[in-house]
């Protein structure tokens, strides 16, 4: 008998030692499946070895990286830069007789999946691009030369950050725009300065720290907007008289002087562009550091969600200023009432130039709520109290977006009574049901038959 047992438990043990290790085997060959049925999908894109998107309404393609191939001997998809893939990338102007008109964000940028940023080592994109999106090129450290074509117009949010060794060979004919810190980082830690070629006539947009460039770097008559601190190189020599952002750090103003070659420069007391213009001896002026009220309660971050739906005049209502050298104008409006994408700016009337500007926000509104996790507990015995430990709700929003919460559910429907019980959880305007067991132990049983407790229990 012995014995038996013994040999029954050592076949339970060999048969789950067995399934520990089909398991994970077939995880881990479902994973490669979807990966290669994702890369038979990137292949059948028309290039050798760029892959893509071809828009259904304008026909137009958008890159979105590189194509991988399968190493047997891993047992892993790899980008072959040796074979298939040349460290000299080349966006064409078509691709099967379609306009390539951007490359898309994070594109060829360094991540977990992108595993090519040593491998990259020039850019040249052709002339039908006209965007180039956020993160595009990020951290290819490796990366040395780029020509742009001569249509780019815009160049995206830290499209080219951290790639140390760049140049910039030509910025094209249309360039528009250079949004934040496109090229941050370029240069840091080499000895030579980034170099940038001439900026085209066509520049409207520098946004914050977008390019680091060499001493008096011309900025063109083009540019409406630049913002700019007042950093450790010389100041940037400007073609013509123009208006200069400023943030709370770095406050660097520029109105309409009788002198053409004069600075004026604005900024707030203590600030860090008070302390660089000291060092670099510039003239300068202190402004007042001016600030939103609510309701006379300070707004503390750059974006609002509330006063969606206001008029003006409503929305200028509930708005006054935290000092007196400034004043609000609101712009953005739709149909003439606030929404998502109104801005708020405090307008320096000392300064003639733009100061804090504050983005009201629409906030996104639940519209429908599922169960993401059951309680810990979903079975009780009579008389025992609903826990709702462990439960959370995935909540879709009305702007397409999801998210998992705990906090702020509310549960109704817990009187539990034995048998099954439908529990309703609320959050905000939203509802779902999901339901708990409960039933007798041995000893309420007991009380039942023995004590009558069928009558009084």
């Amino acid at each position: 008998m012995y014995r038996r047992i013994q040999s029954i438990a050592c076949l339970f043990f060999a048969v789950c030692l067995v399934l520990c290790s089909i398991v994970p085997s077939r995880a881990e060959n479902s994973l490669l499946e979807q990966q290669r049925r994702q890369v038979e999908e990137w292949q059948k894109f028309p290039h050798p070895y760029l892959r893509g998107e071809i828009s259904e309404e304008t026909r137009e393609v958008t890159i979105t990286g590189l194509k991988p191939v399968f190493d047997e001997e891993a047992n892993e998809y790899v980008l072959d830069f040796d074979e298939m893939i040349p460290r000299d990338i080349v966006i064409p102007d078509y691709i099967d007789g379609h306009p390539v008109t951007k490359i898309g964000n994070s594109a060829f940028d360094y991540d977990d999946e992108n595993r090519y940023s040593w491998s990259i080592h020039s850019v040249r994109i052709g002339d039908q691009v006209r965007e180039i999106g956020y993160y595009a090129f990020e951290c290819n450290f490796a990366l040395e030369t780029v020509l742009f074509g001569k249509n780019v117009q815009v160049i995206g949010r830290s499209a080219f950050s951290n790639c140390y060794r760049l140049r910039v060979l030509d910025w094209g004919e249309n360039l528009r725009e250079i949004q934040n810190e496109a090229f941050g980082g370029v240069g840091f830690g080499l000895e030579q300065e980034p170099y940038y070629p001439p900026l085209p006539p066509t520049v409207e947009i520098l946004e914050s720290t977008s390019i680091n460039p060499q001493d008096n770097y011309v900025i063109p008559a083009s540019v409406k907007r630049y913002s700019c601190g007042i950093g450790s190189r010389s100041l940037i020599v400007l073609s013509r008289d123009m208006v200069i952002e400023y943030t709370e750090a770095n406050a660097l103003i520029r109105k309409d002087p009788p002198d053409p070659e004069a600075w004026y420069i604005y900024c707030y007391s203590g600030s860090t562009a008070e302390e660089n213009a000291l060092i670099h001896g510039y003239t300068y002026y202190l402004i007042d550091e001016d600030s939103l009220l609510w309701d006379g309660k300070a707004v503390e971050e750059n974006t609002l969600v509330f006063g969606v739906g206001m008029t003006e005049e409503e929305l200028r209502s509930h708005l006054s200023i935290d000092g007196a050298s400034s004043e609000i104008r609101i712009d953005g409006l739709k149909d003439g009432k606030v929404a998502g994408g109104t801005t708020i700016t405090l307008f320096h009337t000392v300064a003639q130039a733009p100061g804090k500007v504050y983005t009201v926000e629409k906030k996104a509104e639940p519209v429908s709520v599922s169960v993401e996790t059951l309680p810990t507990k979903t079975n009780y015995f009579y008389k025992e109290t609903f826990d709702p430990s462990g439960l959370s709700l995935r909540v879709a929003y009305d702007d397409g977006t999801e998210t998992v919460v705990t906090d702020g559910v509310a549960c109704t429907g817990t009187d539990l009574t034995v048998g099954t019980n439908t529990i309703t959880a609320t959050y905000e305007n939203c509802s779902t049901t999901f339901t708990v067991t409960v039933r007798y132990s041995w000893w309420q049983q007991l009380i039942r038959i023995f004590l009558f407790g069928f009558l009084w229990y």
